[in-house]
């Protein structure tokens, strides 16, 4: 699955700071194979990680999946993944659900699928939806805004296709809807998140048509409402591929990673805060160099691990907690949050929202997103200044409420318990 890459920048203008509060600790291994090329994603207090596949002599692929437990940093085998065993499919979670599409059933990439498949981690279930109906491919990004899901870009080995086509899926009607395509080059081995009801990819890699792969450095942003690309600020020191990541309330962090001629690895890594459009370094990834890890965040604290060490193919089992060196990456605008309280937080069936009773304060829009930064529909009501909100059917756990005045956000953290 490895490709030789040429390194290529391009410049943007961004500040680069080194936080040295950020930190790495070990976190329990995986209790099973080895592997990279898997899957990551949380699910309300619960990491997931599995699938992916290894060379030791030869390949061997996986269909085990593993949840776990930061509390008692702990692992439990779920339900297998029912399809074939594959490689570097593409993922995305709308509530209590994860999708797995597409991926490669074997190393040499002529065997790629189109499957969607749902896992529900209520039931610890698999059912298969409708298959993705663009080009086979691996090695996409995918991403959750609201209750549609996202999925662009891969590599299509049959044509010996680069891609930057951009697909919708809406998960009610179980259907996929062409959108328009992803507006830096063509790439595959990008990374993709959203954060406050948008959309970013970075880095991965992009061929000249001669078989020669190029790394990227950019970043651009989605916005679903108008189905357009903006391009952000690039990252100046870095140019690579598979990285991996999460999301802490505004801030994406990612690293790690894979770049060619010459063939290198990575430990760096990065906060990119989607609000100053800046790229910040962070603590070093102490696991070593490597690639196509599994990755997620659940509530302040994001997971790395798994992967591929640096330029071979051998797996790892090892798995590490990070630590942001803000508690929550939240950037609030205190002359505004100086009117704004929530109680009771933490909360188990509804808390008030408290404004000042100031017009100048009334707010434009209340929204509500999970750490990872896919927005949650919410019951709200308003009630004089103040607005209630309830719980619904919210799993426990730790969200983000950003609220927004006179074109400028304010974010508070909310947190869900019995």
């Amino acid at each position: 699955m490895k490709k030789a890459l040429f390194i290529f920048s391009v410049f943007h203008f961004s500040f680069f700071t080194l936080s040295a509060q950020s930190k790495w600790s070990p976190r329990a291994n995986l209790p099973d194979s080895a592997r990279g090329y898997g899957v990551g994603f949380s699910i309300g207090n619960y990491g997931y990680a599995g699938l992916g596949g290894k060379l030791m002599g030869k390949w061997k692929f996986f269909t085990d999946f593993w949840q776990f437990n930061p509390s008692n940093n702990s692992w439990t085998r779920k339900a297998d993944f029912p399809g074939r065993a594959r490689i570097c499919p593409t993922t995305f979670v709308i509530g209590n659900c994860a999708y797995v599409v597409c991926g490669a059933e074997n190393n040499s990439g002529n065997d790629l699928q189109t499957e969607c498949w749902q896992y529900n981690s209520i039931t610890d279930k698999w059912a298969q939806k409708k298959n993705f109906p663009g080009l086979s491919r691996y090695s996409a990004v995918g991403f959750a805004i609201g209750n549609k899901g996202y999925m662009g870009t891969g590599y299509d080995t049959l044509f010996n296709n680069v891609l930057k086509d951009f697909w919708e899926y809406d998960t009610i009607a179980d259907t996929w809807t062409r959108k328009n395509d992803f507006g830096g080059i063509a790439r595959y081995a990008a990374s993709g998140f959203a954060v406050g009801g948008n959309g970013y990819i970075c880095f991965g890699a992009d061929s000249d048509g001669a078989f020669n792969y190029i790394t990227a450095n950019d970043m651009w942003k989605y916005d679903t409402t108008t189905d357009s690309w903006t391009q952000k600020s690039s990252n100046l020191t870095d140019s690579l591929a598979t990285a991996s990541g999460f999301v802490i309330g505004n801030n994406i962090y990612v690293g790690t990673g894979e770049s060619y001629f010459p063939v290198r690895g990575f430990t760096s890594f990065w906060q990119y805060n989607t609000i100053t459009d800046t790229w910040t370094q962070e603590a070093n990834f102490i696991g070593g160099k490597r690639c196509v890890c599994s990755a997620f965040a659940v509530g302040d604290t994001g997971y790395l691990g798994l992967g591929i060490y640096d330029t071979s193919f051998i797996g790892t089992t090892t798995m590490y907690k990070f630590l942001a060196d803000s508690t929550t990456g939240i950037n609030e605008l205190q002359a505004y949050a100086t009117y704004i309280n929530v109680y009771p937080n933490p909360f188990s069936e509804n808390c008030i929202i408290f404004i000042a009773d100031n017009y100048s304060y009334v707010p434009q829009s209340l929204k509500l997103y999970d750490i990872e930064g896919r927005e949650i529909e919410m019951t709200i009501k308003k009630m004089g200044s103040n607005y209630s909100l309830k719980r619904d059917n919210l799993p426990d756990g730790t969200y983000i409420l950003s609220i927004e005045f006179n074109d400028q956000i304010i974010h508070k953290k909310l947190i869900i318990t019995n």
